[in-house]
């Protein structure tokens, strides 16, 4: 039964098969149609006893049965299932095709198996299974969720070499992992890439390009990046106009990253706690500490939960600004929320009362600091 616990509806499952087709085998391409409108439904548990109802009764599944119940799991995040099904494909002694590697990688990738999934694109290497760019493209994107740029590098300069032709999808995760370490140069150098071979960019490649900037202190790039990025991308996108925030928070320019949040708004693009903590640290650089207190009461108003970023930069707002009522206020507003603090965030408050003359409250703040803290 595929080495799956079998649920105790499964004997009915298998009466309703066994009526629909009795006293002879199902006909292959039936079972294909039976199995791709359940993975379609994503209906997991019922595919797999689809699988084991067909070994059953004398016709053993395919490469195509098997790869249709993989790319369900894919498309639900089952990446332990998915693997086991593909182990299981070649215990039976059937050759994987591309798309059902590609799947199987894809479901590692989209749950938390990016690791296994890199392990299942290194076997098919050596073997004779055909690479195509989408499985190349998974595999890349596995790169990119563990953050191993100079891996994901590698497999798309092969795919260049193969002269295999990459997609938005396969730059996307590329890109995605240079940002996610920084490397802004070879980003840009894949955006650049990207136009040449006349590969649609859109707002998940503008987004990680500007981040992968503003990550790196280069923030005029950012900016400009975003200056020259087409309008119906700019309008639509909270990831691009998030990272566009960061950059004018990292220069300095809180006026910019106010304006291009009131953007937001007018353009009704939606709002979340990265967009507001990035909105409320470039006040807090900037001193705008009364701004700084109006984002951090919007966010309840757009009932977008507030973090610890966003409360420790209006607090360390408030210490700049001598408010060190405002800041013990927003403090304690902090514990009530049940939002972790961290020594900043403390010091920051301390630091508030001190400047504002009162030393009780900072001594009080001070004996309150759980151990943990105390030992950072």
């Amino acid at each position: 039964m595929l080495g799956l616990e079998v649920p105790l509806q499964s004997n009915a499952f298998f009466a309703v098969l066994n009526q629909a087709f009795p006293r002879h085998r199902p006909d292959p391409r039936i079972s294909t149609r039976i199995l791709s409108g359940l993975a379609r439904a994503r209906a997991i548990e019922s595919s797999c006893l689809a699988l084991s109802w067909q070994k059953m009764n004398m016709c053993a599944p395919n490469s195509y049965h098997y790869g249709a119940v993989i790319d369900a799991c894919a498309k639900t995040g089952m990446w332990k299932m998915a693997l086991q099904l593909f182990n299981d494909m070649l215990q039976n002694e059937l050759q994987p095709n591309p798309i059902t590697c590609s799947a199987a990688i894809s479901a590692c990738e989209k749950g938390s198996g990016w690791e296994a999934g890199l392990q299942l694109f290194g076997s098919m290497v050596p073997s004779t299974v055909e690479l195509d760019a989408i499985t190349c493209s998974a595999a890349i994107s596995a790169c990119e969720k563990g953050g191993r740029w100079e891996k994901a590098l590698q497999l798309f300069s092969g795919m260049v070499h193969c002269k295999m032709e990459s997609d938005t999808i396969c730059f996307n995760a590329t890109i995605s992992s240079c940002e996610k370490r920084g490397e802004w140069e070879m980003a840009l150098q894949l955006l650049r890439a990207m136009a040449q071979s006349k590969v649609q960019s859109n707002m998940i490649t503008r987004g990680a390009a500007i981040s992968a900037c503003e990550k790196s202190g280069e923030w005029k790039r950012a900016l400009q990046l975003f200056s020259e990025m087409p309008q119906n991308i700019i309008e639509s996108s909270t990831i691009v106009f998030n990272a566009a925030i960061s950059a004018c928070g990292q220069a300095g320019r809180w006026e910019n990253a106010v304006e291009l949040f009131s953007m937001m708004a007018r353009n009704v693009v939606e709002t979340d706690t990265i967009t507001f903590s990035a909105a409320v640290s470039a006040c807090e650089k900037g001193g705008e500490w009364d701004t700084a207190v109006h984002l951090l009461s919007a966010m309840q108003q757009c009932k977008v939960e507030a973090n610890t970023i966003s409360f420790t930069a209006t607090i360390g707002a408030c210490e700049k600004a001598g408010e060190w009522e405002k800041a013990l206020y927003l403090f304690s507003a902090m514990e009530q929320s049940e939002v972790e603090f961290n020594v900043i965030t403390i010091s920051a408050a301390i630091n508030a009362c001190e400047k504002g003359g009162a030393c009780n409250n900072a001594f009080q703040l001070l004996s309150a600091i759980p151990k943990s803290i105390q030992r950072d």
